[in-house]
């Protein structure tokens, strides 16, 4: 038997403010609010009585996506094909028909199979030249070439300007810590630390646009002239805070030596880098592969040791004979 209190908490549930309605002996739930941000699957798109204008976070995607499709692929990483991975696993007899080096040590592959040993250095290529009718490298290297204006390359030009400085400022901050050593002392630090990054430094822009954008560049003079110009502002900078901070009543033939002597061997150091990086453009658009920047590793270490025998000379005779000044 119900009793008062049961009998109105039952009408209240089955009332409207109660959000329930009784059906028999089972109570079926009503929405207890509609919208947004109601948990309920009753408040779901569908649900509502309102016309469904979809998700807004989904309109921002096809948005941006939209404009991604649009923009065009100005490096590889946007335009990267299945065509440019390695080869694992080799099907078939295929041969090498075009110009194809070492990704090793760059001996020319041509007329061999793909997946066989480099005959110079053993290294197994496991990349092979893509298929004609396939979208790879090749193809969007053509693009970028037909799009890009000749005069884009003086951009890069230009901004090696500026770079020079910028990279001797940072090696001077680099090379504070090493001017109260002495000479013995620091000469290790020169040799072994000093002269390396000042090479690195200098070609890091070059080495960057052959690197991501290498259609920026149509023949070899502008590399060896971007090379050159970064090394001339890189020299003058350095000079110039060595005047300024270490020499400020420096002498006439100290002054006719350092502005003569160090932008000739920082331009000269420079080229020799810029050598080996032109060998990397050349083949990357011979073979119309991804440019292999660390190839250029070997003119960067040679560049160094020359910088660091100029330096060596300079400070042994620095111990001889004393500061010049």
């Amino acid at each position: 038997m119900r009793t008062a209190a049961t009998r109105r908490a039952w009408r209240w549930r089955c009332s409207p403010s109660g959000r329930r309605s009784c059906v028999g002996n089972h109570v079926r739930r009503e929405p207890s609010h509609s919208g947004p941000t109601d948990p309920s699957v009753f408040g779901e798109p569908h649900q509502r009585a309102e016309p469904n204008r979809g998700d807004p976070s989904e309109q921002r995607a096809a948005q941006i996506l939209g404009r991604e499709r649009a923009r065009p692929a100005t490096t590889y990483s946007d335009a990267q094909n299945v065509s440019d991975e390695p080869d694992i696993f080799p099907r078939g007899r295929l041969l090498i028909d075009r110009d194809w080096s070492c990704s090793a040590c760059g001996y020319n592959l041509r007329g061999l199979e793909v997946g066989h040993p480099c005959p110079e250095c053993g290294h197994l290529e496991l990349y092979r030249p893509p298929p004609a009718s396939a979208r790879s490298y090749g193809t969007w290297l053509d693009e970028r070439v037909a799009a890009t204006p000749a005069s884009g390359v003086w951009w890069v030009v230009a901004g090696c300007l500026p770079w020079g400085g910028v990279a001797a400022l940072v090696a001077a901050v680099v090379g504070v810590g090493m001017v109260p050593m002495n000479v013995a002392a620091r000469l290790p630090m020169v040799l072994l630390y000093e002269a390396p990054a000042e090479e690195l430094l200098k070609i890091a822009l070059v080495a960057f646009v052959i690197d991501v954008r290498p259609y920026l560049f149509r023949r070899a003079w502008p590399i060896y002239l971007s090379a050159a110009l970064s090394a001339l502002t890189f020299a003058l900078a350095q000079n110039a805070a060595f005047f300024a901070l270490l020499a400020p009543s420096a002498g006439l033939a100290l002054t006719l030596y350092r502005w003569l002597a160090i932008p000739a061997v920082q331009i000269a150091c420079s080229l020799v880098v810029a050598a080996a990086l032109v060998r990397v453009w050349q083949q990357c658009l011979s073979e119309r592969r991804p440019p292999r920047v660390t190839a250029a590793l070997g003119g960067l270490l040679l560049a160094a040791a020359l910088h660091a025998a100029y330096y060596g000379i300079e400070l042994s005779l620095e111990k001889m004979f004393g500061p010049w000044r």
